[in-house]
């Protein structure tokens, strides 16, 4: 089975747009408990859900990223660089096939309650094919 938070981490940080805004503080699964708001633009990705196709060799993967900025307005600017880089896609990376902007979703500011860090929820379907 596919480390398909790894995997996606590891085509996220590929593009430039990605590496422009978040530099190295692209994480899969939580953000490190040691960061703090000085460490800001940072973006969290984890894998919501997802199914296998009916050829059971491509994964249809739910993934949700979590873009963080020191305001609101921040925050959505790093999200939407997230859609930039990534929605209708299509990756060289050898296993990953393309990526699109989940069905009925947009783009969408929240706060922490805990810390009050600002963050943009984005929604991202990627395809996998296992090799």
């Amino acid at each position: 089975m596919i480390d398909v938070v790894a995997l996606v981490r590891d085509v996220t940080i590929r593009e430039t747009l990605i590496r422009q805004t978040f530099a190295e503080r692209v994480y899969g699964g939580h953000l490190p408990p040691q960061k703090t708001a000085a460490d800001m633009p940072m973006l969290e990705i984890r894998q919501r859900g997802g199914r296998l196709d009916y050829s059971s060799r491509v994964y249809q993967v739910s993934m949700q990223f979590k873009a963080y900025g020191a305001t609101e307005q921040a925050a959505m600017t790093a999200g939407r660089s997230v859609v930039d880089a990534l929605n209708d896609k299509q990756h060289v990376h050898n296993t990953v096939l393309w990526s699109r902007l989940e069905e009925g979703t947009m783009p969408t500011t929240l706060q922490e309650p805990d810390t009050g860090w600002w963050f943009c929820l984005v929604f991202i379907r990627f395809f996998i094919k296992e090799l």
